[in-house]
């Protein structure tokens, strides 16, 4: 019985210093106490330096939040002024280098800065140019038209399309129907090359002198001729010796043809010398100027003076700024 109760007695006694330990070691202990956890610099430096790396650093406590005053809470539902200087900007999109930048558009009311401000302007879309004839160049004012009436024939005809080819330029043959019908070959030849073709009567006929059915017939017997030919029908028209009174111009108009008169004879067909068709052309050459020379005829039927006059007339032309063109391409740029 005394050992049961020095036993019991023991352990009492045991349990009450471990009770007293316990509560000792709560009441010093950071945790269990409750309080302030955080450690001093001192004492986190000790723990640095023993080499310790098992103790967190020290967490600082979070601030305690201030009661608000009732003057800092704004009531809801105001509207809060402008600031005085305040100026507003709206945002603009200028690409730069593949970036987009906002820029603020300039204050209306500010003066230097509207001065200052670089305001696009939208240029006008260009005008498309005005079509023209394919072969109107820029020189189109300075354009000369060289023509031979009369023919075509065997000998002169082709010699005149050899010096033209020679030069490379085009030329306008005022053919006669009875000759065409004769020398169908030289007229394919003059569209193969890209001379132009005209109607110069049937017959060589003074037009103010026939009736109105007669003219007609003219035209349309040497229209047929040329057609048979080429394959087409010419538009453009010269009256022998240039005799064309008012009847002669409303008939030719009535048939689509374009009357074609000349500014400068160099009077091959009387014979006249090659000085003197050089003579008549310098005085009388300007631009637009329509040159009537023949290819068939001539003073006792020799037109060799042409044929020598043609290269100098052409290289004169050419030398004082002038073109060579056919008279569709003449007209054509005269408008």
């Amino acid at each position: 019985m005394k050992r049961k109760r020095r036993r019991r007695l023991g352990m009492l006694v045991l349990a009450v210093i471990t009770v007293f330990m316990i509560t000792s070691f709560a009441e010093k202990s950071p945790v269990f106490s409750g309080k302030n956890n955080a450690i001093s610099e001192d004492q986190a430096k000790n723990l640095n330096n023993s080499g310790n790396n098992s103790i967190p650093p020290p967490v600082k406590p979070a601030p305690e939040p201030k009661p608000e005053s009732e003057s800092s809470v704004e009531p809801e539902n105001v509207t809060k002024p402008d600031p005085p200087d305040a100026k507003p900007e709206t945002p603009t999109e200028t690409e730069s280098q593949g970036e987009t930048e906002s820029k603020p558009v300039p204050d209306p009311t500010d003066k230097s800065e509207l001065e200052n401000a670089v305001i696009p302007v939208k240029k006008p879309d260009p005008k498309p140019p005005v079509p023209v004839h394919p072969q109107v160049q820029e020189d189109r004012k300075k354009f000369v038209a060289l023509t031979f009436d009369d023919g075509p024939d065997g000998k002169y005809t082709s010699a005149v399309m050899d010096i033209l080819d020679e030069y490379k330029v085009k030329g306008t043959f005022f053919v006669v129907g009875q000759q065409a019908i004769k020398f169908p070959e030289v007229i394919q030849r003059m569209k193969n090359e890209g001379h132009s073709i005209g109607n110069h009567t049937f017959s060589h006929v003074n037009m103010p002198k026939q009736s109105i059915e007669e003219m007609k017939e003219q035209i349309t017997k040497t229209d047929e001729a040329i057609k048979d030919a080429t394959g087409e029908t010419p538009t453009l028209f010269r009256a022998p010796y240039g005799s064309a009174n008012a009847q002669v111009k409303e008939t030719v108009s009535q048939m689509s043809k374009t009357l074609v008169p000349w500014s400068v004879d160099t009077r091959d067909w009387a014979g006249t010398s090659v000085a003197g068709m050089m003579g008549h052309l310098k005085k009388e050459i300007s631009p637009g100027g329509i040159v009537l020379m023949h290819s068939f005829g001539g003073k006792n039927g020799d037109l060799n003076n042409t044929l020598q006059a043609l290269p100098l007339i052409i290289e004169y032309l050419q030398n004082n700024g002038y073109t060579l063109v056919t008279t569709e391409v003449l007209l054509a740029a005269k408008g």
